[in-house]
């Protein structure tokens, strides 16, 4: 209990030194006319009210520590989005009269902020509001930093993959989307109302789906092979690819000849992930959103790190060594330096081909030798519609009766995961904390009190439905 106050403590008063910069910045700029005061007043109370909110926090019952943990780091990660408004409101002293009318509609916003923290306050003191009540509040605090945003934000130049900075003018509201992955972070900050196009691979949330399929998504095809002409016609204003794909950065030269942005997010490791969301966040005018998110998405990563680790050092337990098998013929995995590598050793297991960079060919024989205890291939959507028996047979067709010396084999710990758990697998986006969650439960069944016997061969969520994490079970 004791832990969890200390942490929503500090991650509060991170916010409390944020709303402070905002209200200094304020009173700088006091002397355009007392809409300013109106803005300064109105900070000052929002600090006071943040504060009480954070003594109600503390009062939350001992079982909720974990979830307070949670909440703790997207406060603080909501603060450092603070901290960049407060200097963004900073640099309008350049600029006062112009920017009269922003602050006059900023003034509003901050006043209807001030207002939900005011609600939120009467609801813990009323002993009204749980743990989900409080996540929700957060969110819409999110929400309403991101209306602030869209006041000052614009235009804003974010580095992407290449580290080359990428300027975008004004709130981008064509935004075309190449890659699923990419597709799934824009949905995930909010910034879905202003997606025009995207890949025929796109299926997630399933809403992107029906959207497609009744044309008010244009889909625009591969992103593999991007149609120069079919983007063009849907007139973006913005276009967002992944790092990995060389024909993204052919496009990106080529739309640069049409005054039209492209980002390319980093797409390689797990803080990768991390860093595209913050990317996509601030590019779309959702930073908030995007700063909870991948506090969240981190916060989830840790604790289950951290409950294997747990696990493993009170049960004397050896950790497990791994293949990733993305592809079996020919047969490639995923090494060290992917974001597979990290779902692997953040549910702490060893990645058996560390040894190498990437995702890369290896020949069969080389499982031999690097012996995994566990086999996880990434089945597609029934693309590789196989059980494991016919994996064994098929590695045995290849090297021959060295197969059945392979631990994994040995012991029918071959796992096929297929369509979604698929997807959050092999896709660097926000699902990769339920891949990182469900590869925990794969490698230490005991950890969560599961039968090995009741892990399927062939996994996804109607086969195997995730259980509830037990830091989240009151």
């Amino acid at each position: 209990m004791e832990q969890a106050k200390a942490l929503a403590a500090a991650a509060l008063l991170v916010a409390l030194v944020s709303l402070g910069a905002v209200g200094y910045v304020a009173g700088k700029l006091s002397s355009i006319s007392e809409k300013q005061d109106r803005i300064s007043a109105s900070i000052s109370g929002l600090s006071q009210n943040v504060s009480r909110i954070a003594e109600a926090v503390g009062e939350i019952r001992e079982g909720q520590n974990s979830s307070i943990s949670k909440l703790a780091s997207q406060i603080e990660a909501l603060s450092s989005v603070l901290d960049d408004l407060s200097a963004r409101l900073e640099s309008l002293e350049s600029n006062q009269t112009s920017q009269a009318s922003n602050l006059t509609a900023l003034a509003g916003e901050i006043e209807a902020l001030q207002q939900q923290l005011l609600t939120l306050q009467q609801q813990l003191e009323s002993g009204a509001a749980n743990v989900s009540e409080l996540e929700s509040a957060i969110s819409r605090l999110a929400s309403r930093i991101d209306s602030l945003y869209q006041l000052v934000l614009f235009p804003v130049t974010v580095a992407d993959a290449t580290g080359e900075p990428v300027t975008i003018p004004s709130r981008p509201l064509r935004i075309v989307s190449l890659f699923p992955s990419v597709t799934e972070i824009l949905w995930a900050v909010n910034a879905s109302s202003q997606v025009v196009a995207v890949d025929s691979y796109s299926d997630y949330p399933p809403e992107v789906v029906e959207l497609r399929e009744n044309g008010t998504l244009v889909d625009i095809g591969s992103g593999w092979y991007p149609d120069v002409e079919r983007i063009l016609a849907v007139r973006p204003d913005l276009v967002i690819g992944i790092d990995s794909v060389t024909s993204n950065h052919q496009l990106k030269e080529e739309l640069s000849h049409y005054g039209i942005p492209v980002i390319l997010l980093p797409d390689a490791t797990f803080g990768d992930v991390v860093r595209s969301i913050i990317i996509v966040g601030q590019a779309t005018g959702h930073p908030a959103e995007a700063a909870a998110l991948a506090a969240s998405l981190e916060q989830n990563a840790t604790q289950v790190r951290s409950y294997i680790d747990e696990y493993l050092n009170s049960t004397g337990v050896p950790r497990a060594r791994v293949a990733l098998i993305v592809w079996l013929s020919p047969l490639y995995v995923a090494g060290s330096g992917t974001f597979q590598n990290d779902i692997i050793t953040l549910a702490g297991g060893v990645n058996a081909y560390s040894n190498i960079t990437g995702w890369r060919s290896v020949n069969p024989e080389s499982l031999v030798e690097v012996n995994p205890d566990v086999i996880i291939v990434t089945a597609g959507h029934g693309a590789i519609n196989m059980t494991r028996q016919q994996v064994v047979d098929y590695l045995h067709s290849v090297i021959g009766d060295a197969v059945y010396n392979i631990t994994a084999v040995q012991t029918n710990r071959i796992y096929l995961v297929s369509y979604d758990y698929n997807d959050a697998m092999v896709r660097p986006a926000p699902r990769v904390a339920e891949a990182i969650y469900l590869t925990s439960i794969i490698l230490y069944p005991g950890a969560y009190n599961v039968d090995p016997g009741s892990i399927p061969e062939n996994l996804n969520s109607t086969t195997f439905p995730l259980p509830a994490p037990p830091w989240q079970q009151g």
